[in-house]
């Protein structure tokens, strides 16, 4: 069982943006005067996320529920007050891919108005609910993708030439779904409003997370732009969605990489060749896991320390000290272009 975190607080009290500001103020101003009060509750399992601002500002709320954290904070983040967001996993000690839900999940997965899963055999558990496919919409960011389930089944051949593709199914860390999720996850809040209000004020954010992508995807282009590829060593590959997009290049020991990939634990050769490429001069950094760092992460990461090379530590849950999903991946993609390639 796990023991979600309570994010209410993170996410009510974190400081917005300056065009979120101003939203926020024309829309106190239209709302005759409504007090917008912050939700703030004590955790519960599982625990819901509350919007930004009190639900009073919105007639509609809509029930979400979201398999992993990841993409409940992007559906709280575009659904607003029109929107109740529970996320099912919400810890770093939960591992999502053996995962046993408990019957409080099930009952939250088949209750919502709209569920939200990564899906490409990431939250398989999630299957093991009741929907009713009349009254919900299941979003599966997976299947939008064209990721199933048995991609995440890696072998060797999967994983030739490094190519993460669809095989790598944390989805969250991939640009293209991240934009294809939020689509998908708008229309299906504007399908459900009625209220010309409530329709308004989710066009609104979703116009707003769209100029904040654009920002992002000006950061992307950015870092191709510089013209040095950045070469890096992963202790394993759960970010190279991202990293294809900002173009750098996985110079990881083929052989390591198939073996994590694998579930299992690289041979005394395979670690050895990863240690050595640590130090090699196309190697800008170490990518690494802080929640999984085994005995040969560690090794990888001393010999980053030895060879002096930086290291970018993401983990698979969203950092606490970030409100959004796109605000965490653009202090990934910052970090990386600061440290990588000249």
């Amino acid at each position: 069982m796990h023991t979600p975190r309570n994010d209410t607080n993170r996410a009510t009290h974190a400081a917005p943006s300056r065009r979120r500001r101003r939203r926020t103020a024309a829309m106190a101003a239209t709302a005759a005067g409504l007090t917008l009060l912050a939700a703030c509750g004590p955790a519960t399992a599982p625990a819901t996320d509350a919007g930004a601002v009190d639900s009073n500002t919105c007639s509609t709320t809509l029930a979400v529920t979201a398999s992993v954290s990841q993409w409940g904070a992007l559906a709280r983040e575009l659904g607003g007050p029109c929107v109740a967001v529970t996320s099912l996993i919400d810890s770093s000690v939960a591992d999502p891919h053996d995962y046993e839900p408990t019957p409080a999940d099930l009952a939250a997965l088949a209750q919502a108005d709209i569920v939200v899963l990564n899906g490409a055999g990431y939250d398989g558990w999630a299957s093991g609910a009741q929907f009713d496919e009349e009254r919900q919409t299941v979003i599966s960011i997976g299947e939008l993708m064209g990721v199933d389930g048995g991609d995440h089944d890696d072998t060797p051949e999967d994983h030739e030439g490094h190519d993460h593709g669809t095989s790598n199914p944390h989805l969250w860390f991939s640009p293209e779904a991240v934009k294809t999720a939020a689509q998908a996850i708008g229309d299906a809040y504007l399908e459900r409003v009625a209220d010309d209000g409530d329709a308004a004020t989710l066009t609104g954010l979703v116009d707003d997370w769209n100029d904040d992508y654009a920002e992002f995807a000006a950061l992307l282009d950015q870092g191709r732009a510089q013209g040095a590829a950045r070469g890096y060593v992963a202790t394993e590959s759960i970010i190279g969605h991202l990293l294809d997009a900002i173009g750098a290049e996985d110079r990881t020991p083929q052989a390591y990489t198939n073996a994590v990939n694998s579930e299992a634990e690289p041979s005394a050769a395979d670690l050895k060749a990863a240690t050595e490429a640590v130090a090699d001069a196309d190697v800008d950094f170490l990518v690494t896991n802080p929640q999984e760092m085994t005995g040969f992460a560690e090794q990888l990461a001393q010999a980053a320390e030895t060879a002096g090379k930086p290291v970018v530590a993401v983990g698979e849950q969203l950092s606490a000290d970030q409100e959004t999903l796109l605000g965490w991946l653009t202090s990934i993609t910052e970090q990386i272009l600061a440290v990588g390639g000249e």
